[in-house]
């Protein structure tokens, strides 16, 4: 045989060897895709998660009575005292035990607010007599007044709270606007939530919080 057509042999060969090995990856990337097919490709959304603290939260076997005052799940929430701007009255926490309290954190030139505002009116008229919802200014810099025309200009009707010292948001360590904190019915907090939230994530928190 010549050197020619030794050459050519061996051309034919590694050739047929790049076509086998072509095929091999074709046929396992057709499996592949077939596994992944059969997933659901929409996975159910997950709902909120509360944050919790950096501690592994209260005791199982722990009691309104003996639970530390902490702004974190499982904890009592810590007291405050705070200005009803459409009565006048004071506010405070702890008179509110017996029902789930829905405190959320706000500032009238926070976007995400106004956009989850609508949201909370609905929970509320939704849930009128068995919740008690709580809405504080956290910007230091704002008045009564200026409360009073966020609410009218998007026709609000939600009970809002002024705290003209900011030492609400700063005993609950605020960092983000909004921010959900959900209390059950001793005084416990059940959940955490800084963003805006939707009408089912506000109910998925109150539920735990009513439980």
């Amino acid at each position: 045989m010549s050197a020619t057509n030794r050459s050519q042999q061996g051309r034919n060969r590694w050739l047929t060897l790049a076509v086998l090995a072509a095929a091999a990856v074709l046929v396992a990337w057709t499996v592949y895709q077939a596994r992944v097919s059969t997933r659901s490709p929409n996975p159910p959304e997950a709902g909120p998660v509360p944050v919790e603290g950096g501690s592994s939260g209260a005791s199982a076997g722990a009691t309104p009575a003996n639970l530390e005052v902490r702004p974190e799940k499982g904890y009592l929430a810590p007291d405050f005292e705070v200005t009803d701007i459409a009565t006048g009255k004071k506010v405070k926490l702890s008179d509110l035990r017996g029902k789930p309290v829905y405190i959320n954190f706000w500032a009238t030139w926070c976007k995400w607010c106004k956009v989850e505002m609508p949201d909370i009116q609905k929970v509320y008229q939704a849930q009128k007599g068995q919740i008690h919802v709580l809405l504080v200014d956290a910007d230091l810099n704002e008045t009564p007044d200026m409360m009073k025309k966020f609410a009218q200009d998007n026709k609000l009707a939600l009970p809002m709270a002024y705290d003209p010292s900011g030492e609400v948001a700063n005993n609950y360590l605020i960092r983000a606007l909004p921010t959900s904190v959900f209390v059950n019915k001793d005084g416990v907090i059940t959940g955490i939530y800084p963003g805006a939230l939707d009408e089912r994530g506000m109910k998925t928190f109150l539920e735990q919080a009513s439980k």
